[in-house]
């Protein structure tokens, strides 16, 4: 890809990740909790390790957006019961039902 291919793209990226943003404020989510939870719709359960390996993100970004949700009623932590140090990340029927309305309010 050529250099101003490259610039184009990027420009692009951002002002979509800006329209997505300004829509995502009616719904009282930011952008990166849009990108957890648009990851878990098909995964539904993971670890915040792999949230934050997956969307490149440092573990304490990912702990606070994880938080957030959490206190939305949008995601739920539970613990293996093998060894309860690990945590595992699940989406919630709230969760999943503002995803999908968002993106399908986006689609039309």
């Amino acid at each position: 890809m050529q250099l101003e291919q490259l610039f184009q793209s990027t420009i692009e990226s951002r002002t979509l990740r800006k329209l997505i943003a300004n829509a995502l404020t009616s719904h009282n989510l930011t952008f990166g909790e849009f990108e957890i939870l648009y990851l878990m719709k098909n995964k539904r359960t993971l670890q915040p390790t792999h949230i934050s390996n997956e969307l490149h993100q440092d573990s304490g970004t990912i702990s606070r957006s994880l938080a957030r949700l959490n206190e939305k009623n949008l995601i739920a932590y539970t613990n293996d019961d093998k060894d309860r140090r690990r945590v595992f990340v699940n989406i919630t029927p709230n969760g999943e039902q503002l995803i999908y309305s968002f993106v399908n309010s986006v689609s039309e």
